[in-house]
């Protein structure tokens, strides 16, 4: 069992780490469709670590269901805080 990040900055680690296995070369034994999971893992973890840094209270759900679930719901306004 992988541990989880507790911090922004763990977050952003493993983000940065999904993106650089995206970033590889593809090869004949790589599909896209794994390179795309490694991205949208990335962003997801990228989120994740906005989240903790904004305070927001969240939880996370299987990915076979919805995800991340932010309390209250927010809008695309808070990606526009951080950008």
């Amino acid at each position: 069992m992988v541990r989880e990040a507790s911090t922004p900055r763990k977050w952003l680690k493993r983000a940065k780490s999904n993106l650089a296995i995206a970033r590889q070369p593809r090869t004949d034994e790589i599909s896209w469709e794994d390179l795309c999971f490694e991205v949208q893992q990335a962003a997801e973890k990228a989120l994740k670590a906005v989240v903790l840094a904004k305070g927001i209270k969240f939880r996370l759900e299987s990915r076979s269901r919805r995800g991340l679930i932010l309390y209250p719901p927010v809008t695309l306004q808070l990606l526009r805080d951080v950008a």
